[in-house]
C-alpha cells in the first residue's frame, strides 16, 4: 500500500513547491524510508512520528529528527494523540495511520488524532492520506476538520494485472467475510486505493468524536454489519464480564442470516483456535474482538 508509485502522483505537487527548510510531517512512519525518496531536491526538515521507538530508531536514509506519536491508547479518558506537540508543518503524510485509527481506537482518539494534525499546519498547509476507504467514510470524518477535501483514486502497484475481456467461468465457492461486506473483495479494493489532499484546517467541532462515530457506524452497516462502534457498546452491556459460554454467547453475536451461513459446530471450532479450547465464558470485549477478526 505505500509506495513511491502509489504516493507520488498526489503527494509529489504538495512537495514540489515548498520552500527550503520547510517541515514535513510522516504521521506513523514505521520503519520505512519512503518519504525521503520522494523529496524534491530542496532541503525540507523530515520529521518522523511514530509510537514506536524501535521504528523511530530504526536505521533509514538521512537523520530526520523524531518525535513520538502514542496509538497505544484503546479507551477513554484519552489524552492527546501527538505528544509532544508538533512543530507547524507544511505537509503532513499519512500512510494508512488514519486506517489503523479507525479499526482500533474509539472515536474520540480520532477526532484529538485530526485535531491535532489539522492544528499543527502552517498556514497553506496540507495534510495527504493514503486509505483504503472510499470517501463515503473519509469524507464525513474529514471534511469537519478541513474546509478542502480533495480525493483521488491512485491504482495499486501490486494490483493482479485485469482480466481477460471473457474470463472463463468461476466454479463456486462458500462465501467468505470481506470488510466490503461482499462474498468476495470488489474489484476497487484489488486494485486502487484513495488519496485525500485536505487544506484550510477548521476549528474542530466539539462534536468531532460523535460525529466520527456516526459515519463509523452508518459505514459499517452498510459494508460489514458484523461490527460497528454501536454493536461493540452493544456486546459489553449483553455479555458483561465474565460472560457466557461460548454456545450460550454465539445467538447474540451473530444474527438468523449469518447463523444461516456459519453454524454453531464451525464457531466452536473458531473460537477455540482463537482462545483454546477450554475457554469457559466469552464477554462483550472478547466478542467484539473476534468479530473484529472476522470482518
Amino acid at each position: 500500500m505505500t509506495s513511491a508509485p502509489l504516493l507520488s502522483p498526489s503527494l509529489s505537487p504538495l512537495l514540489a513547491p515548498l520552500p527550503p527548510g520547510a517541515v514535513l510531517l510522516d504521521l506513523g512512519c514505521g520503519t520505512s524510508s519512503l518519504l525521503s525518496d520522494l523529496l524534491p531536491p530542496t532541503p525540507l526538515r523530515l520529521i518522523l512520528v511514530d509510537s514506536s521507538p524501535a521504528a523511530l530508531s530504526h536505521p533509514r536514509r538521512g537523520s530526520p529528527r523524531t518525535l513520538r506519536i502514542d496509538l497505544s491508547l484503546p479507551h477513554p479518558p484519552l489524552p492527546s494523540l501527538l505528544s509532544p506537540p508538533l512543530p507547524p508543518a507544511s505537509v503532513a503524510v499519512d500512510k494508512s495511520t488514519l486506517d489503523f485509527l479507525l479499526a482500533d481506537v474509539p472515536p474520540a482518539g480520532v477526532a484529538a488524532y485530526l485535531s491535532n494534525v489539522s492544528r499543527s499546519l502552517a498556514p497553506g498547509g496540507a495534510l495527504h492520506v493514503t486509505s483504503f476507504h472510499g470517501p463515503g467514510l473519509l469524507r464525513p470524518i474529514l471534511e469537519p476538520v478541513f474546509g478542502d477535501v480533495v480525493a483521488v483514486v491512485v491504482p495499486r502497484d501490486d494490483a493482479a494485472p485485469p482480466p481477460s475481456p471473457d474470463p472463463p467461468p468461476s466454479p463456486p465457492s462458500a462465501p467468505s467475510f470481506w470488510s466490503s461486506g461482499s462474498p468476495s473483495p470488489s474489484p476497487s479494493y484489488r486494485s486502487s486505493v484513495h488519496a485525500y489532499v485536505c487544506r484550510l484546517p477548521l476549528p474542530p467541532p466539539p462534536t468531532l468524536a460523535s460525529l466520527i462515530a456516526v459515519a463509523l457506524d452508518s459505514h459499517y452497516r452498510r459494508a460489514a454489519p458484523l461490527l460497528t462502534p454501536g454493536r461493540r457498546a452493544e456486546l459489553r452491556a449483553l455479555l458483561p464480564p465474565p460472560g457466557l459460554p461460548p454456545a450460550a454467547a454465539y445467538p447474540l453475536l451473530f444474527d438468523a442470516s449469518v447463523r444461516e451461513v456459519y453454524a454453531l459446530e464451525d464457531f466452536l471450532e473458531d473460537a477455540g483456535e482463537m482462545w483454546g479450547a477450554g475457554k469457559a465464558r466469552i464477554d462483550g470485549e472478547e466478542a467484539a474482538k473476534f468479530l473484529e477478526e472476522m470482518q
